[in-house]
């Protein structure tokens, strides 16, 4: 099998005090276009702004514009306000988050950051049978939502399969660092 869509998303720490799970919606595997939702927890302290994520979002600008669908705090159920930056060292789009109140000594900020995304060729691939192969490396929850015409055919790692709105989602729950490598196939007409 060839390494296909490597997403590079690694839900490590992304800044001190903060993780995050993972939700990633195949919107068009043609363009490489996918949503990433991110469920993020800060806890940094006297923290005034908040950078997501560490060196960038993975995105391939010649493929796509990078859209920002919402910031939101969820500890106070309102939308934040945010600046698009490009990293230094990666040349990618990083989120600044300010908070107008800083983190209290022992509290969170609960945060959930969506974002649309083309992914670069390199990190999709066809594998030989003519399966989509998709790997996504994380130590965290991961949901992945497939497109409409697909259907997984295999996964390297236990997964639990529901379905929501005609849409397939994996949802993979181990919490410690591993490639999680799922196969797809599109529904025959």
């Amino acid at each position: 099998m060839r390494r296909g869509w490597m997403l590079g998303i690694v839900m490590a720490v992304f800044a001190s005090g903060a993780w995050a799970d993972l939700r990633m919606e195949i919107l068009d595997l043609s363009k490489r276009a996918v949503r990433l939702t991110y469920e993020l927890a800060d806890s940094q302290a006297g923290g005034k702004n908040f950078y997501f994520p560490q060196g960038g979002f993975i995105h391939d600008a010649t493929a796509g514009e990078f859209k920002v669908e919402s910031v939101w705090d969820v500890s106070n159920n309102m939308q934040l306000d945010y600046e698009i930056f490009t990293d230094k060292e990666t040349n990618l789009p990083v989120l600044q988050i300010p908070y107008k109140i800083p983190i209290p000594q022992g509290a969170k900020k609960n945060l959930r950051i969506t974002v649309k995304v083309n992914l670069p060729q390199k990190f999709l691939s066809v594998d030989a049978a003519g399966r989509n192969v998709i790997i996504c490396e994380t130590s965290h929850a991961f949901e992945f939502v497939i497109p409409k015409d697909q259907y997984i055919v295999a996964s390297n790692q236990p997964i639990t399969l529901k379905e929501e709105d005609r849409l397939v989602i994996a949802n993979q729950a181990k919490e410690e660092f591993r490639a999680i490598v799922i196969q797809t196939r599109a529904m025959k007409k």
